[in-house]
This record gives structure tokens, sequence and C-alpha cells, in this order.
């Protein structure tokens, strides 16, 4: 019997409110299509299905007024609690009398980051009251815990004001120097009364009477923002935030290496290295030699050429890897490569050098030590390497080991063969090629 696994993933990726209305019509739909699976295919024995909602539920609110266990409450006084949502949806808000876990009233529609209100009437004198509310987002809901206050005795004026609850509010607690942080005051609340001013104190020098501001820095440092709110009967409170401020930092440019291409054993070789720093920081070079050995340089004003000595104890292609570090962060790697090998100095109509960089007793490369580079060579017999010296793939001269003479490679044919011409000479000099490499892969 064949098992189909039916699998619905992510029907809901995050349902908000205005959706809610259309989860019946989905489950529905979701019904209809299990059945119909089940009977057009008879010889399925299991139906898998798998619905996943993306939804986080409402944070636990918080921030009660009347605070709890206060004293002295009006006999008729509005709760406050402050509520949020990570996924920013909007909320019904349930008050609730944590006696008989009867509604009080609702809040609807509360931002998914805002102050949830209602109205408790006709309560008695002298008496303890417990409520906790309940925030749903139409698919999930999150509780309170119970607070409680006490009504103020028969007799007693009510309290003359309530004072305002700030709440801060930044959109970065770490930023760069430069870089705009908004601060939002708006969340702040007064229970009998209303906000008339706010201050905000940055702690650099900075001030502001806006409830919404943005504001930037200017030195790194931990700053400690205040905001002060006051009231319509002169009350006032105060939320402070810690704001961490970097210093924007560029990092070293790449390095720029010069030193040999090639180079002997145990002979020891000079390089230098420069970067830059458009900060002006003191600089840290660091060197992998490619043979096991690194070196980290001390620190050196920006913009100064360093010199290198290092040797290799083995043949072969060495890497050699640098990069600059100015204690915040490091640069892109530069590399340079060096073939340590045996050399043959050539001193005749060309100058250079010819290297065997594995010792095999083959020379591999020819060296123009005018300009540095390297070109390849062909052994083309045991005594004669013809060369690309421009690095063009054309052969232009031929070297003898037995003579030490370098010949350009149209005369060496003249002289070798005459009436033989170059290309039938190239012909020659590829099938030595394709020989040479059907020896090697055997």
């Amino acid at each position: 019997m064949k098992k189909l696994h039916f699998n619905i993933k992510k029907i809901f990726a995050i349902i908000s409110k205005k959706d809610a209305k259309k989860i019946s019509t989905i489950l529905i739909t979701i019904i209809f299509m299990v059945g119909l699976f089940i009977i057009l295919l008879p010889n399925i024995n299991s139906v898998d299905v798998t619905i996943t909602i993306n939804n986080i539920p409402p944070n636990e609110p918080s921030d009660p007024e009347p605070y709890d266990g206060k004293l002295n409450v009006t006999l008729n006084p509005t709760l406050y609690v402050f509520v949020s949502d990570s996924n920013n949806d909007t909320m019904d808000v349930y008050f609730y009398n944590a006696d008989d876990d009867s509604l009080i009233d609702i809040d609807r529609n509360v931002t998914g980051r805002g102050i949830a209100s209602v109205s408790w009437l006709n309560l008695d004198y002298d008496t303890i009251y417990e409520w906790y509310v309940v925030a749903n987002d139409s698919i999930l809901e999150n509780r309170s815990e119970i607070w409680s206050f006490k009504t103020q005795m028969q007799g007693n004026p009510p309290p003359q004001n309530n004072p305002p609850v700030a709440i801060a509010y930044s959109s970065d607690n770490t930023a760069l120097t430069g870089e705009e942080i908004q601060f939002d005051g708006s969340m702040s609340y007064d229970t009998d009364g209303v906000i008339t001013n706010y201050e905000w104190d940055f702690d650099d020098g900075g001030t502001s009477t806006e409830i919404t501001i943005f504001h930037t820095y200017s030195n790194e440092g931990i700053y400690n923002v205040v905001l002060t709110v006051i009231d319509d009967d002169n009350a006032e409170d105060t939320d402070s935030l810690s704001i961490t401020i970097l210093v924007a930092n560029y990092p070293p440019t790449k390095p720029i290496i010069t030193g040999p291409k090639t180079g002997e054993i145990n002979k020891t070789y000079e390089f230098t290295a420069l970067s830059y720093d458009l900060d002006n920081d003191t600089i840290q070079y660091m060197f992998n030699w490619d043979d096991g050995n690194e070196v980290n340089t001390s620190f050196y004003k920006n913009g100064t050429l360093i010199y290198m000595n290092h040797s290799w104890d083995t043949f072969g292609e060495y890497t050699i890897l640098i990069k600059a570090y100015d204690g915040k962060a490091y640069s892109e790697t530069s590399d340079y490569t060096i073939i340590i090998g045996n050399i043959l100095n050539i001193d005749d109509i060309i100058e250079g050098n010819l290297i065997d960089g594995n010792n095999d007793d083959t020379y591999d490369f020819f060296e123009d030590t005018d300009s540095g580079k390297l070109t390849k060579v062909i052994k083309y017999n045991e005594t004669t390497y013809i060369l690309d010296t421009k690095g063009n793939d054309k052969w232009d001269y031929v070297y003898r080991l037995d003579t030490g003479e370098t010949s350009d490679i149209d005369e060496y044919i003249s002289q070798r063969v005459p009436g033989f011409d170059t290309v039938t000479f190239i012909a020659m000099t590829i099938v030595v090629i394709f020989v040479m490499a059907i020896k090697k892969r055997k």
C-alpha cells in the first residue's frame, strides 16, 4: 500500500487581524483538498497535513496604572497598561476583575506598541481590587500578572494629582559617530491629565523639547539620555536610556608589495610593504611566508614603507600573504609569488635567469632581470632551451647550455638547417611538447 504524506507548510506566514475572517474559509478548503485526495486515491492509507502558523503572541502586558499596591485610588479610576506585539499586530486588550474573572471592559485596536486603557466605575470605598489584562492579536494572546490597588476611604478627598509616566524609546542603543538615532517619548502618559512638556537631555550638551527627535553624536562614549515629562499640574517623571557611540573606522588599504620574483635556497631576500589608513591610524603588517613562518610587525606611522627579510630552505613556489591592521579592522590580503630554485644567469644578447623551480635539473622559467617578468621555456634537447622572453606565446630565442650562447630563433634555424623555416621548427617543438606531456601522464 502507498502512503501519502500531504504537507501544507506556512499556510499562514503571519495572520493579522484583517485575515482573521478568512480562517474558516481556509480551513474548509484544506478539509476539502484532503477529502478529494482520499476519494481519488483509495489506496492511500494516511494523509499527513502540517499547518504552521508563524505568529508570535503579544508580549506580556506591563507598567500598570494604578501601579500594583497603590493606595487611595478614586472610585472611578482609569486603568492603564503598556502592551506590545513583536509582529506589530494591532491588539484587543481585555481588562478583567481578578476576583471573579468578570470583564471590566475592552480597549480595541491598540497599536503594536502602545497604551491600553478603560474606566472601572462605581467602586466601593476602602476596598482592595485585583485586576489583570489579556492582550489578543486575533490569533494568539498573552496575559499579565495580577495587580491590586485599594480605593480611598470614605470622606477622604481624592488625590490631588497623579504624576505622569515617562517612557523613553530609541531606535538604536549602539551607533557610530555621525549616525542619526531616533528618540521617541510618545509612549509616555498621564492617568488624570495631560503631558504638557517633553524635555530631552542627550548628555552631550544637546537638548530638545520635541516628542520625537533625531540626534547625532560627534564623539565616542556612553551617553545617559534622560527624558523628563511634565503634566498640566506641574508634576513630572523621568526615564533614561544608555546609548553607546563608537567611532566609525575605515580599514587600511590593501598593501602594495615589492620584492624579487625568484631566488635561491638559504639566501635572504628583501621585501617591502606599504598601506594607507584614511583615519590616519598607525598600521601593523602581518606576513605569512608560506613556509610555516608568520611575522607580525610593530605598529608604524600611517603610510610608512616597511622592509622585511626572509629566506627559504626548500625549492618551490611560495605565495607570500600580507595584510594590514589598524587596531580595529584588517585590510584586504595581498599576495606575492616567489620561485625558489636553481638559477642559471644568462648575460648575452638577452639578460636574465633560467629558473629550475623544483630541482629536477630542468629549467622551467626565464626571468627578465630588468622587468622581473617570468616567462615559459621548453627544453628542446639536453643542451638546448627555447625561450619566450616576451610572454606573448611566441618563441623568440634559443639558449645552448654547452656554449652559453643565445641566438635569435630564426638565426638558429637558418644555421642549423638551411631552408628550414620557422613554421616547421615550431611544429617540431609542438611535437616535442606533446611527447613530453604523454610521458608525464605515464
